[in-house]
C-alpha cells in the first residue's frame, strides 16, 4: 500500500509532461508508475503496472492546463487505486496486489535522466510519500493543510 501527494501549476503541457514518474520502458510488460497529464485531454492522469499485473489507466476527468496551483494525490491498496484532485476523490478502479516499485529512480518533472522526454513545464512545490494507502479524510487534511501556501 502507498500513497503518493503532490503539488504542481503547470504553465503548458506538452506530450505526457510529468509530475512523477518511475518507470523506464513500456507500460504493457514493466513495472512502474506515473502521474501526468495526458496529452489528448490534458487531463490528470496515472498510468501503473504492478508486480505481475496488468498494465491500468486511471483520469482524473480534470483538466490540469492552466489552471494554477493543484493538489494531485494518488492512494494505492491491495485492491484499489484512487485519484483524487484538490483533496476530492475523482476516480478509482480495482487493482491487483502486485507491487509499484521497481529498481528505477523516481524522477520528479521529468520522464528521465534525459529529462528530453515528457518534462513538466511549471511548477512543483512538493512530492510527499507514505508507506500506508491514507484514508481520504486524510488526503483532504493534507490538502486543506497545504493550500494556503499555494493560494488555493
Amino acid at each position: 500500500d502507498c500513497t503518493i501527494n503532490s503539488w504542481a501549476y503547470s504553465n503548458s503541457l506538452v506530450n505526457y509532461a510529468r509530475i512523477i514518474n518511475k518507470h523506464v520502458g513500456s507500460f504493457n510488460t514493466d513495472t512502474g508508475y506515473a502521474l501526468y497529464a495526458d496529452t489528448s485531454t490534458k487531463n490528470l492522469y496515472l498510468v501503473m503496472k504492478p508486480t505481475g499485473g496488468s498494465r491500468m489507466n486511471l483520469d482524473s476527468g480534470i483538466s490540469i492546463d492552466n489552471i494554477g496551483w493543484f493538489n494531485a494525490s494518488v492512494t494505492k491498496t491491495s485492491s484499489s487505486t484512487i485519484i483524487y484532485f484538490n483533496g476530492i476523490a475523482k476516480n478509482s478502479i480495482s487493482t491487483s496486489a502486485g507491487n509499484i516499485d521497481n529498481s528505477n529512480s523516481a524522477f520528479i518533472g521529468k520522464y528521465s535522466d534525459s529529462g528530453t522526454f515528457a518534462p513538466w513545464d511549471g511548477n512543483i512545490g512538493c512530492i510527499q510519500y507514505y508507506n500506508r494507502a491514507l484514508s481520504a479524510e486524510e488526503v483532504l487534511q493534507n490538502y486543506n493543510g497545504l493550500r494556503g501556501r499555494f493560494g488555493v
